[in-house]
């Protein structure tokens, strides 16, 4: 068995961030690490798929987006309330009753994100994207500090703001990070499915060429099925059938797959862009001109990508289109009709879909660049470390 990481934080940090409790005192450290043990074959396949990654992090991250949010409420409530207590029992007793909500929260997220992971596992064996038999064990470990995970700011020190706009950048460089493996799976994928609809038309054609050469043979021919069949001698047209419903099967599934891998570095595209516009509002980075500049131009590549991911998809569509028709077809051929056979350069045929791969072929090498670029000006400006 082998473990993945599908998702690790330090929850202190980040309610330290959204929450800010001006009364209220968070643990230095609480680690949040959801995991799934897998079987080898298993690992092999997930660890070298970005987009079955992605399909098993998102609901895990999901869930661990909630419980910020809850706790963030939840500390803000009793911050508030601990301004009113009137003595120094009843802010212990906020106190304590706080630790307790918290500790709730963190097991309840422990026993929701594993089966959000478990339940998007079985969604993708439903889509045979990985085999019924493999199994996986999600897990999620929270690890505290010793003692109480809040206390009072009377009785501890404060620590020291976190500087936000750099924050946000190292953010950015994450994601981009996990962006570009995606974008190469989309390349991988426009690639296969190229070749698996180049491997379509040349069995179309192929058959076509059969019964042209063999159509004198038929001529007139009013028996159907394998009757009909039986007089085309120069081929077997069954066997010759069954190849290109084969074939076209393979092309939709590979359409299938990019329209997958697209959606997935689709969405992570449009989180670079939302955590950009929060970064470029902080007055952290509005102050740092080669910074925003820099961010400034990784918005606008990311903003190109879309560009090409809708093009891409209004492909799919097409090629989608494109089997669905020759699906029909196939099906009535099968039935060894003459008068259908007669128009079978009508009925059957491919429409070439020009899947542009090069559009990502290089994507996100660019684009984690420029995220490096963006995190160098920060470092560069704002005289200190960024990693």
């Amino acid at each position: 068995m082998k473990k993945i990481i599908l998702v690790e934080h330090d929850i202190a940090k980040h309610l330290k961030k959204l929450a800010a409790p001006k009364n209220i005192e968070i643990a230095k450290k609480i680690t949040c690490s959801a995991t799934v043990n897998v079987d080898d074959a298993v690992y092999a396949a997930v660890d070298d798929n970005p987009v079955i990654q992605a399909k098993i992090t998102d609901p895990v991250s999901d869930a661990y987006k909630d419980l910020i949010k809850g706790l963030v409420g939840t500390i803000n409530k009793y911050d508030k309330t601990f301004l009113k207590a009137k003595n120094a029992t009843a802010k212990d007793s906020l106190i304590k009753a706080l630790d307790k909500d918290i500790r709730a929260a963190l097991v309840k997220f422990s026993k929701d994100g594993a089966k959000a992971a478990e339940d998007a596992y079985k969604t993708i064996q439903e889509t045979k994207q990985l085999a019924r038999d493999y199994k996986i064990k999600a897990g999620i470990e929270i690890a505290t500090a010793t003692g109480s995970l809040v206390t009072s700011v009377a009785t501890t020190a404060t620590t020291g703001a976190a500087t936000g706009g750099l924050t946000l950048i190292l953010g950015i460089y994450s994601i981009a990070r996990t962006t570009a493996k995606l974008a190469q799976a989309v390349y991988k994928e426009t690639l296969s499915t190229q070749k698996a609809g180049k491997q379509v038309e040349t069995a179309i054609k192929k058959l076509q060429k059969n019964y042209k050469d063999n159509s004198k043979n038929v001529a007139g021919a009013k028996d159907t099925g394998k009757a009909f069949f039986n007089k085309l001698t120069g081929f077997d047209p069954a066997k010759t059938i069954q190849n290109v419903i084969k074939d076209n099967h393979t092309y939709n599934e590979k359409l299938v797959r990019l329209d997958d891998s697209s959606t997935a570095l689709g969405k992570k595209l449009n989180t670079i862009l939302k955590a950009s516009e929060k970064a470029t509002a902080h007055a952290e980075i509005k102050a740092s001109k080669k910074t925003a500049s820099a961010l400034a131009k990784l918005v606008t590549k990311t903003n190109k990508i879309l560009v090409k991911i809708s093009d891409s998809q209004a492909n799919v569509t097409k090629g989608k289109a494109n089997y669905q028709k020759n699906r029909n077809a196939l099906k009535e051929l099968e039935k060894g009709k003459p008068e259908v056979w007669k128009k079978i350069e009508d009925t059957l045929s491919f429409v070439d879909v020009a899947f542009a791969a090069g559009d990502f072929s290089n994507v996100g090498e660019s684009l984690e660049a420029m995220a490096e670029e963006v995190v160098k000006q920060a470092k560069s400006e704002n005289g200190r470390a960024v990693a």
